[in-house]
């Protein structure tokens, strides 16, 4: 009985150490080339959205990247920039055009000189078009009055979101064509000079996003004066 205790001990041991050997080997393996580097990611990544279009920016703060590669759409498409020496930080951006009106996921690795790759830095954002346009709807007008040759245009409430304005044309009397911009908070809006019986036109304006580098406007309405 203690023989055969001996010998499963002994096998047992023999096992454990051949096993221990596999795992050393296999880590060896893994880090035969040394640690694992990792250059500094992309900071403070942001999307601002356009028309048809998305303007990414973001910060590098590791002296060693030398550049940037940014994918989407599973990585089918992609962006690549060279990082120019500093010894400080770089602030960069890319304007990326010509996309459709939908939704984006984008991944942000940054390699040094070596071909190391940062971790991932992800982002969102979204690219509008014509089909927001045609969401949009004018500033309501609630009425147009003349008072001692003055024309006064009352504004409705909205409840349209993004609105920051309304710009209104019209001709003077010196027949040329003045442009009114009226902010979203304005209640009542003056045209001085207006020529009597023409027409106005107007259209609102509107931001998809607080951060947005384009602007939407909707089509021109016209208020007949004839």
């Amino acid at each position: 009985m203690k023989t055969r205790i001996l010998l499963f001990l002994i096998s047992f041991g023999i096992l454990c150490a051949t096993s221990c050997s596999r795992m050393d080997a296999t880590y060896a393996d893994f880090i035969k080339d040394g640690k694992i580097i990792y250059p500094g990611k992309a900071d403070s990544v942001s999307v601002l959205p356009g028309k048809n279009r998305l303007l990414l920016s973001w910060l590098l703060f590791d002296p060693n990247v030398t550049r940037v590669k940014i994918y989407w759409d599973n990585r089918t498409d992609s962006v690549e920039l060279n990082v120019a020496p500093s010894s400080g930080i770089d602030s960069m951006k890319t304007l990326l055009s010509d996309l459709e009106e939908r939704d984006y996921l984008f991944e942000y690795f940054t390699y040094d000189q070596d071909g190391n790759q940062s971790i991932r830095v992800e982002a969102q954002g979204r690219a509008y078009g014509d089909l927001y346009t045609n969401t949009l709807l004018n500033r309501p007008i609630q009425r147009v009055e003349i008072v001692d040759d003055t024309t006064r245009v009352y504004w409705g409430e909205s409840s349209e979101t993004g609105l920051i304005g309304t710009s209104l044309e019209y001709a003077d009397t010196e027949n040329q064509i003045r442009t009114v911009f009226a902010d979203a908070e304005t209640l009542i809006t003056s045209l001085p000079e207006r020529k009597p019986d023409t027409d106005l036109r107007y259209r609102t304006v509107f931001l998809p996003h607080p951060m947005a580098i384009d602007t939407f406007y909707t089509t021109y309405e016209t208020i007949p004066f004839n």
